[in-house]
């Protein structure tokens, strides 16, 4: 009550509630993007645990597949160095001899554990239009380069097992071999010669021979179209130096369908977005929805930049969240981009979500308590601007009563600095009124009590003060004016009273009249309103003494 009543008497109270409502509306906004924000953090935090989770996944289902390709990669330089047998050291001198010739050709032979071993060689009629390539002339190292690959690929199949990740497994040679898993049953010299020329035309080819020499760098290629159909591919390519020397590329071909399916099988949460793999070269290795794959190299590398800065971490690309891990080892970093679809459908989201239902709610109800207690405001300040002008106003007339009257004199005299000048006091008094109010009615004096404040009003200045102190009574305070001015105005407002006709009744007119005494401040020499006011009445009752409707200023 206490608030209420201090709004109230405020100039302008609705708008102090306005502006107390908007405060409180800015404040519950300010709790709302605060608890907001914390639950996005929260969300971004968890994130990054279920990233560490689904690091350390698939770190773990990927560790036998690099210590296979580790193994492979060595064993290959071992068995290139190792001299092959002598009945072995004659059939790849064969082989060798007959590459000298036009055709393109196809070499099996039983490897180890009896395993057959393909080995497509390529004539040297197709080798010499080729200037790119720099084969081996020797024959030792080209046999020992046959042996090697009879030796990888014959132990290939005791190395496959459920943790294989690849699709194939292929050698290219620069001086005419390849060699693959997956080889074709069918095959002409023509269809040789035109997969060799696409495996030495790609770009993990090209790539590897700019490589330093002895390089030992696993890098993956851009996902790419797969010949035969197969879908996109990521080939993992690594160059092979013998004594500094590049002899070739070991590769190996990884669908990205299913390097899909072993980070979407590390994922503990399968809504929590779409998971990326980056390698070192910010080419994206696999992603949790495949069918969706696309490539924003924007994203990727600043993924990798802020990776190698910090381990983990979060940025907006957007309206989406985009939170990454760098992966252990030199494999670049998982990252996983967030829509705000993602976020709210998260236990997180979810949180979210009530809290923005609460809000809405707590608002609706806060909307209509402002608008109902505002309008409360509102009516009872006019109420209360009614009850205090109803106070100090005459209803009738509206004018001030007793009361106001001398209320705002108070006011005046407080505010009036410089008493050197003239005030005067104009009393006036409606003369045989109660003979009106018995003759036609007291409607009828009201009528005429109506008409004459009006005529008053309409014809004093701004600044004088017209009251009503009782029954017929009027009275005029006014300020920087003397005795014969204000006694001038008397007579104005004297004349203009009589002038007027009044409807009492229907088709009923009467003239009335008004007794009028002045008094002024340098007469008695005193701005005492009271003194004024006796010498006032006492003019008025010599006005009346003297046949009524006259101005008395003397006496």
């Amino acid at each position: 009550m206490i608030l209420i009543d201090s709004i109230l008497n405020k100039k302008h109270p609705v708008k102090i509630v306005d502006s107390i409502f908007a405060v409180f509306i800015i404040f519950i906004g300010a709790i709302l993007v605060s608890q907001i924000n914390t639950l996005v953090g929260g969300y971004i935090n968890s994130t990054i645990n279920e990233m560490t989770r689904t690091h350390e996944a698939i770190m773990e289902s990927k560790a036998n597949q690099v210590n296979k390709i580790i193994f492979l990669e060595d064993y290959f330089r071992y068995a290139f160095k190792r001299k092959p047998s002598f009945e072995r050291e004659i059939e790849y001198k064969k082989v060798i001899e007959r590459a000298k010739g036009l055709r393109s050709f196809r070499y099996i032979s039983e490897g180890d554990n009896n395993h057959r071993v393909i080995v497509n060689v390529i004539g040297n009629n197709f080798i010499s239009k080729h200037r790119t390539l720099s084969p081996t002339v020797n024959s030792y190292l080209l046999a020992n380069e046959i042996n090697a690959m009879q030796h990888l690929f014959s132990l290939l199949p005791i190395t496959n097992n459920s943790f294989n990740l690849e699709s194939r497994i292929y050698y290219v040679s620069i001086s005419g071999f390849y060699a693959t898993t997956t080889p074709d049953e069918n095959v002409s010299a023509q269809s040789i010669e035109s997969t060799y020329e696409r495996m030495i035309s790609s770009k993990y080819f090209i790539n590897a021979m700019k490589l330093p020499k002895a390089s030992q760098t696993n890098i993956f290629t851009p996902a790419y179209d797969g010949p035969n159909n197969e879908g996109k591919l990521i080939t993992m390519f690594i160059p092979i130096s013998i004594d500094g020397t590049t002899v070739g590329v070991l590769c190996f071909d990884f669908n990205i369908r299913k390097l899909g399916t072993l980070l979407s099988i590390a994922i503990d949460n399968k809504y929590a977005g779409n998971y990326f793999w980056i390698d070192g070269n910010a080419n994206i290795i696999a992603s949790d929805t495949p069918e969706d794959f696309t490539e924003d190299k924007n994203i990727t590398n600043k993924v990798l930049t802020l990776a190698n800065s910090h381990e983990t971490g979060q940025f907006r690309d957007g309206f989406n969240f985009v939170t990454y891990k760098k992966v252990k080892g030199e494999y670049g970093a998982i990252f996983v981009t967030h829509s705000p679809l993602q976020v709210l459908r998260s236990e997180y989201g979810k949180q979210i979500i009530f809290v923005l239902i609460l809000w809405v709610f707590f608002t609706i109800s806060l909307f209509f308590s402002y608008v109902l207690i505002r309008k409360l405001i509102k009516e009872m300040h006019i109420l209360q601007h009614s009850l205090k002008w109803k106070a100090s106003h005459d209803t009738l007339t509206n004018v001030f009563n007793r009361n106001g009257f001398y209320s705002e004199l108070e006011a005046v005299f407080i505010k009036l600095n410089d008493f050197r000048r003239p005030i005067a006091i104009i009393q006036i008094d409606l003369d045989k009124f109660k003979s009106i109010n018995d003759t036609y009615g007291h409607f009828s004096g009201d009528e005429v009590l109506i008409n004459t404040a009006s005529i008053i009003k309409e014809n004093i200045r701004e600044e004088d003060i017209l009251g009503r102190l009782g029954g017929e009574e009027f009275c005029i305070f006014c300020y920087d004016i003397d005795l014969k001015d204000s006694s001038i105005l008397a007579e104005k407002i004297r004349v203009l009273i009589n002038k007027n006709k009044v409807e009492v009744l229907n088709d009923v007119w009467i003239n009335v009249s008004a007794s009028f005494g002045v008094s002024c401040s340098s007469e008695v020499n005193s701005y005492d309103i009271n003194k004024l006011q006796i010498l006032a009445d006492k003019r008025l009752y010599i006005a009346k003494n003297n046949g009524r409707n006259r101005v008395c200023n003397t006496g």
